[in-house]
């Protein structure tokens, strides 16, 4: 099987596909990188001591939030509580000698990460969230409404690719893993050929994102992985591949 992945970081996914004898494209959808920390960001850092929650909501947020802290000799705090919008960004975490205690247990988004018990009662608390430019606000709108003082740094970018997605490179693949908004919009951007990529299937990680891939107007319905995470996302196409073989015998 041809299986299109698009997020920046896929080593780990694509070796596992490749020893199961399935052929890998990698397109990332975009790369991230910092933004100038300016005063802005650079006084927001140093306030984070009078946070009572900090909420990661990814892998390079906490990678550029904690290159941030140590270029500008900063400390990061001790006496917090830490979230994290999931497994691989509590696992970078722990990277830095932190431990995420606010995690979601399956579903890997700002709606699993609302549902749990500790962000309920949030008022008056001061919630600060580390995140990249732009993205969804329904974490910051719904923390507000429960009472809490949200502040958000924006600590790094999204950025989409230059190349284009050549419809000779589209052409046999059979599915295409997709994990956030951002790289579906950005997938259609850059595809040259939008209607054959619109007959692909897509493998994607929530219930929103396949609303979001039969609203962009794909033709197949797409399947839905557990969470983001890489088992999760490989379980999902060994799951899905024997189906597809037998679709294709008849």
């Amino acid at each position: 099987m041809n299986i299109l992945l698009t997020r920046e970081q896929v080593a780990s996914l694509s070796a596992e596909l490749c020893s199961a004898g399935h052929d890998v494209c990698h397109f990332p959808c975009y790369e991230t990188r910092a933004l100038d920390c300016d005063s802005n960001v650079l006084q927001a850092l140093v306030n984070l001591e009078q946070a009572d929650m900090i909420i990661f909501i990814s892998r390079a947020a906490v990678q550029y939030a904690m290159q941030a802290i140590a270029d500008n000799q900063l400390h990061f705090p001790s006496s917090c509580s830490l979230a994290a919008i999931g497994s691989s960004t509590a696992t970078e975490l722990e990277k830095y000698a932190q431990q995420a205690t606010i995690v979601p247990p399956t579903q890997f988004n700002s709606e699993s990460l609302l549902a749990l018990p500790q962000l309920q009662d949030c008022a008056s608390k001061q919630i600060t969230l580390i995140a990249g430019a732009g993205g969804r606000d329904l974490l910051a709108k719904t923390l507000q409404q429960r009472g809490a003082k949200v502040r958000k740094i924006e600590i790094y970018e999204r950025v989409k690719p230059k190349q284009r997605l050549l419809a000779s490179s589209l052409g046999p693949i059979d599915l295409i893993v997709v994990t956030s908004q951002t790289a579906l919009e950005n997938l259609i951007e850059c595809a040259d050929d939008q209607s054959l990529l619109k007959t692909k299937r897509c493998l994607v990680s929530s219930e929103r994102l396949q609303s979001l891939v039969a609203d962009k107007g794909f033709s197949q319905p797409a399947l839905i992985a557990a969470n983001a995470s890489d088992p999760e996302l490989l379980r999902a196409i060994m799951s899905y591949i024997p189906l597809a073989l037998q679709d294709a015998s008849f």
